[in-house]
């Protein structure tokens, strides 16, 4: 009788997990990417009022994406529709001086893994999102000739896992500031002797930026 009762237990506990769980499988589509200019928001408060912040500029790197649920059957007690997400974006980026030869040993690499919650086809019209990161006054002028001509010179590669599962379709190659299929930078992305830049992406919290419409961007919940 005892392991009967075990067993109607088990069983009660395991279909409240799956009505709590139950998620939809959902894919990503990359929209489009956008790097650009922002300068620094005017803060109250600041230490030193003689230094003008508002002049420096800093690169933000946008993406823009769309993740689709397909049609699932949700239990009427479930804590949610089932078509929400937690996602992980990977941003991997490669970038050499203009001019330089078109060789791997020119390249610099830096990336950044972010974590998103709370996306969902209901949090944006139509299920679209946009995801940023930044690039600090100082670290363009060290690296990025302080950001010009950036957009045609950054390579990138976009990897996302949806509920902790890798979408392979939605990887997403950038050169020239467009969708790349030709594969001929893919290579480049798995050489480690390529040179690593550190500290270089910043999430908006780390900058003064970390307010600024902070209901069109997803939620982070962790970053690597």
């Amino acid at each position: 009788m005892k392991t009967i009762q075990k067993f109607l237990v088990a069983v009660f506990m395991l279909g409240l997990v799956n009505v709590a769980s139950a998620q939809a499988k959902a894919s990503i589509t990359v929209d489009d990417v956008k790097v650009e200019a922002v300068k620094t928001p005017d803060i109250e408060g600041q230490i030193d009022k003689k230094i003008n912040n508002s002049a420096k500029k800093w690169a933000a790197v946008l993406v823009y994406y769309t993740i689709k649920f397909q049609d699932k059957k949700v239990s009427k007690y479930a804590i949610d529709n089932g078509k929400w997400a937690n996602l992980e974006l990977n941003w991997q980026f490669m970038y050499k001086r203009k001019g330089a030869p078109e060789n791997v040993q020119y390249y610099s690499r830096f990336s950044r893994s972010v974590k998103y919650k709370d996306i969902g086809v209901g949090h944006t019209e139509n299920g679209k999102h946009v995801a940023v990161l930044l690039v600090d006054p100082m670290t363009l002028k060290r690296y990025f000739d302080e950001g010009k001509d950036l957009k045609r010179l950054l390579k990138m590669k976009l990897s996302f896992k949806v509920n902790g599962l890798t979408d392979k379709k939605a990887t997403t190659y950038i050169t020239d500031g467009k969708k790349d299929k030709t594969g001929k930078y893919n290579s480049f992305f798995e050489k480690e002797t390529i040179k690593a830049l550190q500290g270089v992406l910043k999430v908006r919290k780390e900058t003064p930026f970390g307010d600024a419409q902070s209901d069109t961007f997803n939620t982070i919940v962790e970053e690597k």
